[in-house]
């Protein structure tokens, strides 16, 4: 594994300020942490806490050699699949929190190996088209089709929370109920129907709120709300990346987002009879990198995981302390969803054709490369 940490061989540098990650504050008053240096500037060793749980975050990133998938002759998504990797990264994390919690106990002598849950999610990840592999990037390049993708094309942050979402309602509904923004905003009565309508009791329920901050570049008004995401205990991070370079964002500190980045090409993994005795080495990368938010690109998409109903309130309150205290707000949440009842099909078909078409204007006026894929209409 040298050769991938010399790959990422500029680590981020913190500063003495708070880090956010996936809900967990890291901080230099922390007593668990090492004393800081009595130098102006800290260094990776004054955060090792937060090492540690970035060093057990699964990283998926390009592979090689893998089965074709059927019936192109692609073997490898170097080029193309970084947005399909950075929602794996993202769904990997919603499992991972579902089955063993937000933490993981470090590894020691005494306890050289993770759960079981940990080495079969990774399983199911796998660059195979089998089904023991649900989300393969064979299987995720296939439902892309169906929302207007060919294999080997570059996915968008809507197109890739769309297609999880797919797979998981086929593979694991009973695990999660899962929920796609379509316009910015969460409404209350689909996400009550959707966990009351087969059970009485509260089904974990995954949202994805894919957005478009800006047009060319992201909206400064908007970095101060997306830099809060980090602090709610549900985050999963957010899919987003540089233009036409996805990362899989985790924490935040000061104006800085920590990314993994999927642009590394390794092998194929062959998977042991026995999954303990999976190598999990090119599965991690222990090494943060950082962009600054303002550099990043405008379209991207938040996840969240809600494990229980009293989770999902606190999810809703702090949702709407973000709205109320931030300038512009992300996102909202809505009592009731919009009742199109009255609309005909014509009707609403031209005005999403109207709409798509605005914008496709505007973005041959700019020249801008990114697709409609990326724009959620409102």
């Amino acid at each position: 594994m040298d050769s991938v940490y010399s790959y990422f061989s500029s680590p981020a540098l913190f500063s003495s300020s708070t880090i956010w990650m996936l809900g967990h504050k890291y901080s230099k008053d922390d007593p668990a942490l090492e004393t800081l240096s009595s130098s102006s500037s800290t260094t990776n060793n004054d955060f090792q806490r937060f090492l540690v749980d970035w060093g057990n975050k699964l990283w998926f990133s390009y592979r090689t050699n893998f089965p074709k998938i059927e019936p192109t002759t692609y073997d490898s998504d170097v080029g193309w699949g970084c947005t399909l990797r950075s929602g794996q990264m993202l769904l990997a994390q919603a499992f991972i929190t579902h089955f063993l919690g937000r933490f993981l106990s470090p590894l020691t002598p005494v306890q050289p190996k993770f759960p079981r849950e940990y080495y079969q999610v990774t399983k199911w990840f796998g660059d195979y088209p089998q089904d023991g592999c649900p989300y393969s990037i064979h299987n995720i390049a296939k439902v892309g089709q169906k929302l207007g993708k060919n294999i080997g094309e570059w996915f968008g942050p809507t197109t890739i929370a769309l297609a999880l979402s797919e797979l998981v309602s086929k593979f694991h509904s009973s695990l999660f109920n899962v929920v796609v923004s379509h316009d910015s905003c969460i409404y209350l009565d689909i996400i009550n129907k959707s966990s009351d309508e087969k059970s009485s009791t509260w089904k974990p329920l995954l949202i994805f709120i894919p957005l478009r901050l800006g047009l060319d570049s992201i909206n400064s008004v908007y970095i101060p709300s997306l830099l809060s995401t980090f602090e709610f205990p549900q985050s999963l991070g957010i899919v987003g990346g540089k233009p036409r370079s996805s990362l899989y964002f985790l924490a935040a500190q000061d104006n800085y987002l920590f990314y993994l980045d999927p642009h590394y090409p390794q092998p194929v993994v062959q998977f042991p009879p026995d999954i303990l005795n999976l190598n999990l080495d090119s599965f991690h990368c222990n090494t943060p990198r950082k962009i600054l938010a303002s550099e990043i690109d405008p379209s991207l998409a938040l996840g969240f995981y809600c494990r229980d109903k009293a989770d999902f309130d606190d999810f809703v309150l702090r949702a709407q302390h973000l709205t109320v205290n931030c300038e512009t707000p992300l996102f909202s949440v809505s009592t009731k969803s919009p009742d199109y009842s009255d609309w005909t099909d014509e009707e609403e078909e031209k005005d999403v054709f109207e709409t798509q078409t605005s914008h496709e204007t505007e973005l041959d006026k700019e020249g801008d490369e990114i697709s409609m894929d990326d724009l959620v209409i409102l």
